[in-house]
């Protein structure tokens, strides 16, 4: 047999048998405001069904709002899976004080998640570099093969598969902290080498809280891969310890509803939990086992292409947001390519002209404009500086108020002669020169400047007065 034929019989056989496990709690019950699991939905996969069936299992049951949970700390279990971004500082504070008084919390963000009480995780991938720390040829699908095994949440595993995982960057400050499992030391970006994606805190209190930098190890499709389902397992039963009832499981911030027909008292056969509690388990209905056992192998699929489908697929984005933003691309693209169909062919009316860049008055010069426009260009320039110098402005607009006020001065103060060369001047700078004007006229127009500002530059305020 070969390896990749092993692991699939491997994947098989433990998806099986986990699945098998989850059937020794359905009861048959039913519930007015429960829910059903439908696993031919295409998104069941990235659901969290088979985990809130394993807490159900142990005698937790599903509640809408986080206040009953918050209100009875020892009863009482909160899980918040995927975006937490929606969590405020006081809700942050209020957990801490949960866990103190006996509450259990899990935290499994699928994003940059950063609190004083419970740490900092950083939001993935982590890529593997060696080959046999990919999945199935996958290198952001890292498999994890070191743990801590003194604490009972992870003592024998194996292995667990992650996809796209991220990292525990910083730990809290919530109870006794214990990084639990670890990424290869092959692992890039550099700073995720080595690094943490488990960890837990626990209280003198009987307070916990787990913090998991890859929700996906608790999805449906993830859950028969290595020791992802056993993980899972040990989780619920680590958060149900203490005979407690209530359950806030929140999912992206929707808190999720009761999965009908599975129901507590605590399903997997007798034995010890993960706190080493004994704890009694029902009789299956044997009917019941076959089923689920049944719709276990119908629904599995091959474990390459769930991978290949966890790695593609978006997260955090519900099927009706994710069909609007296809739609969306699709129309930006068509835009797109209309506009440059439009843009690569001329008018049929009109041929335009090709653009011309501006040029400055310089540039025209140096280019051998015509004389006279030369002239003008010069005569507008000596006129503007003139008309600086003359009336203390530097605007157009203080210019035209001057030469609409040459009527109203004193005649004694400015000659008529004076008064026209100087209206000729403010003329040019305000409206521009004319064209053409020849080099003489150019000439006498620039003497007429220096005579005017020689004769009255010491009293420029009186003329104004």
């Amino acid at each position: 047999m070969s390896n990749a034929e092993h692991r699939w019989a491997r994947c098989r056989n433990r998806f099986v048998r986990l699945m098998v496990c989850v059937a020794l709690s359905i009861l048959g019950g039913s519930n007015a405001s429960a829910q059903v699991v439908d696993t031919s939905d295409e998104n069941w996969v990235y659901q969290f069904d088979i985990f809130q069936a394993f807490l159900q299992r142990d005698g937790l049951v599903p509640i809408p709002t986080i206040l009953p949970a918050l209100e009875s700390p020892q009863d009482s279990t909160i899980v918040l899976i995927g975006d937490v971004r929606r969590e405020t500082v006081e809700a942050w504070n209020k957990l801490k004080v949960f866990i103190d008084l006996g509450g259990r919390v899990l935290i499994a963000p699928d994003n940059v998640h950063s609190s004083i009480y419970f740490g900092e995780t950083q939001i993935g991938p982590a890529r593997a570099r060696a080959e046999e720390s990919k999945f199935s040829g996958f290198d952001d699908c890292v498999r994890v093969t070191r743990f801590r095994n003194t604490h009972p949440l992870v003592s024998d595993l194996k292995e667990l598969v992650t996809n796209r995982t991220g990292v525990i960057r910083r730990i809290g400050i919530t109870g006794d902290w214990m990084h639990l499992a670890f990424l290869p030391d092959d692992c890039y970006p550099s700073d995720f080498a080595g690094k943490s994606i488990l960890g837990i805190g626990e209280t003198e209190s009987g307070g916990a809280v787990v913090v998991l930098a890859d929700p996906s190890i608790l999805s449906n499709g993830m859950f028969s891969f290595a020791d992802n389902g056993e993980l899972v397992n040990r989780m619920a039963t680590l958060l149900a310890a203490g005979s407690r009832s209530k359950l806030f499981m929140a999912v992206d911030g929707q808190p999720v509803r009761l999965i009908k027909g599975i129901a507590g008292p605590r399903g997997l056969p007798s034995g010890p939990g993960v706190d080493g509690e004994e704890v009694s388990r029902p009789d299956p209905q044997l009917q019941t086992l076959l089923e689920v056992a049944n719709s276990a192998l119908q629904e599995f699929v091959n474990p390459q292409e769930m991978n290949s489908r966890l790695k593609d697929h978006p997260r955090n984005i519900n099927k009706k947001q994710y069909v609007i933003w296809v739609i969306a691309t699709v129309t930006l693209i068509l835009l797109i390519w209309i506009a440059i169909r439009l843009l690569s062919k001329s008018t049929r009316w009109i041929k335009y002209r090709r653009s011309v860049s501006a040029v400055t008055a310089e540039a025209m010069l140096r280019n051998g404009y015509p004389g006279d426009v030369k002239n003008r260009i010069a005569s507008e320039i000596l006129a503007r500086e003139f008309s600086r110098q003359w009336t203390g402005v530097s605007t157009v607009s203080g210019w035209r108020q001057w030469l609409d006020d040459l009527r109203h001065l004193d005649r004694d103060n400015l000659p008529n002669q004076d008064r026209a060369v100087l209206e000729s001047l403010l003329a040019i700078a305000v409206f521009g020169g004319k064209t053409p004007m020849p080099d003489p006229e150019l000439s006498k127009l620039s003497r007429q400047m220096c005579e005017l500002l020689q004769r009255y530059r010491q009293d420029v305020t009186l003329v104004q007065s």
